[in-house]
């Protein structure tokens, strides 16, 4: 395990004993398998924010997400409709194979 800098929250410890880099990393590998499991968009939402919930609760955070649609008052330069809102965090999913070509890749970056 790398020497955590003094204050560096990358490598703050969660609830579990692992930094934030660590849980990062954890969610990374447990979306990638997901993505080889699920056929539609509506099945990945569900998936991820399933591997979500216990991991912003180790983080400290209490997982109060909003699908397709934004808290009241909140401001954003956002277009359309979220699909779930964490906090500050915006998540648009896509089906799984969608990024196969690069105008859709493309098309995700906008």
């Amino acid at each position: 395990m790398p020497t955590q800098p003094l204050g560096n929250p990358v490598f703050s410890e969660t609830t579990s004993g692992l930094s934030l880099l660590e849980e990062s990393n954890r969610l990374v590998r447990r979306v990638e398998d997901l993505m080889q499991r699920v056929e539609t968009e509506e099945d990945l939402r569900i998936g991820v924010e399933k591997i979500l919930e216990p991991i912003l609760r180790e983080i400290g955070l209490e997982p109060t997400p909003a699908y397709e649609h934004f808290g009241s008052g909140m401001k954003t330069i956002y277009r359309g409709r979220p699909d779930a809102v964490h906090g500050q965090v915006i998540i648009e999913y896509e089906n799984p194979r969608s990024f196969a070509s690069p105008a859709a890749v493309a098309h995700a970056h906008d």
